[in-house]
């Protein structure tokens, strides 16, 4: 995951530590993994979800043809062989990625819509880190609706130990724990 993560930044135009970077992809990762173990998801496709779907902004506000170049980076990483999936894994991520910005409905998506419901579920309990109220009604999976009423948004701005872990399997660094981000 080193060489992937040093290769998605190396090409991220924006600030790794600004809201659509670093720490927003460990929340989405840490949320997805929590979600796919009710709801059944593929964890490989999650994790790497995690990683990519921002990748490809060009800036922190209205983007909306990120999720599109994210999914065409996801294809190009995985011919580089950064991106260890079957081809089944690599449709479903590159659709969760293509449209997780969009008013798409998970259920006219091709592929594992518990996946990309997952996928999306992840990324949107994230949502106030933008001041955005997660609406349940939008989430996919009744775990993510469940997170949704417990989560501790001013919690999740801090750097647990548990996050700086996931950081260094990603080759990078945060600043101190129970900092502010």
């Amino acid at each position: 995951m080193k060489a992937l993560a040093r290769r998605i930044l190396d090409q991220y135009a924006l600030n790794p530590y600004d809201s659509h970077g670093l720490l927003h992809w460990v929340r989405v990762h840490e949320s997805g993994i929590e979600i796919a173990s009710s709801s059944g998801a593929d964890r490989d496709v999650v994790a790497y979800f995690a990683l990519l779907h921002d990748s490809r902004r060009l800036n922190e506000s209205r983007d909306p043809q990120h999720g599109p170049r994210g999914a065409e980076f996801a294809r190009l990483l995985h011919k580089e062989g950064l991106v260890d999936l079957n081809p089944t894994q690599l449709q479903d991520l590159i659709t969760a990625i293509a449209h997780h910005n969009s008013h798409d409905r998970v259920e006219d998506m091709d592929g594992n819509s518990i996946t990309i419901g997952t996928c999306w579920d992840a990324d949107r309990l994230d949502l106030p880190r933008v001041g955005t109220t997660v609406n349940p009604k939008y989430l996919y999976t009744q775990e993510a609706k469940r997170l949704a009423n417990l989560w501790n948004h001013e919690d999740a701005y801090f750097i647990t130990d548990d996050r700086r872990k996931l950081l260094k399997t990603w080759g990078a660094t945060l600043p101190e724990k129970n900092q502010p981000f």
